[in-house]
């Protein structure tokens, strides 16, 4: 596993969890990813923290309070997105789920963003001025769509964020050498952002 700006940390009963060296230079940001490693899923699923994979609800209530424990965090305290590969941007207000987007935003202190991920790119922004924060799950669907620059733009019309004062941080995905596409997918895009193999 390559991490450039990453790190992993070795939590108790084997849970291993991606950090960023950028986002824990902010003392009010707790920020990790998960890995498949120390949960109680069956494999190939072991810490897997979504109900919508097939996973046993309790095993995943198990692996949720065990991931978030370890980042001295309350699972109760977490907002999820109910992820459907779009470009829907919304605002968590409040802890639990938020049916038919891709990316949360927020400005409070006492809720948590999180994102699913399995080969989508997991894009993390911080305004350290405002204190606002976003979450954003971006496959090639959100990303065709915008959905970073949508979440850009409501953090800047909800929180009055600064775009020039974000951080970003851009988490583990599928990369070039395990994912491909077809002409269906990569005809959507500049070519300039497309590798063709024969």
């Amino acid at each position: 596993m390559e991490l450039v700006d990453g790190f992993v940390s070795r939590i108790k009963n084997n849970v291993l969890i991606i950090r960023s060296k950028l986002l824990s230079r902010y003392p009010n940001v707790v920020f990790g990813m998960s890995t498949r490693l120390g949960g109680f899923s069956l494999e190939p699923l072991g810490m897997n923290l979504s109900y919508s994979v097939g996973d046993r609800r309790e095993d995943v209530d198990k692996n949720r309070e065990r991931f978030f424990g370890a980042l001295n965090i309350s699972g109760e305290r977490v907002a999820f997105p109910r992820q459907i590969h779009s470009g829907t941007v919304n605002v968590a207000s409040v802890p639990g789920d938020y049916e038919n987007c891709d990316a949360l935003i927020s400005n409070l202190k006492d809720v948590y963003l999180s994102v699913s991920i399995a080969d989508c790119v997991p894009i993390f922004l911080y305004d350290p001025v405002a204190g606002s924060v976003a979450a954003v799950h971006s496959g090639w669907r959100g990303c065709k769509s915008g959905i970073v620059g949508s979440a850009i733009r409501r953090l800047e019309t909800e929180f009055g964020v600064l775009p020039s004062n974000l951080v970003a941080y851009i988490g583990s995905s599928a990369g070039v050498c395990c994912y491909e596409v077809g002409e269906e997918v990569a005809s959507a895009f500049d070519r300039a952002f497309v590798r063709r193999e024969v």
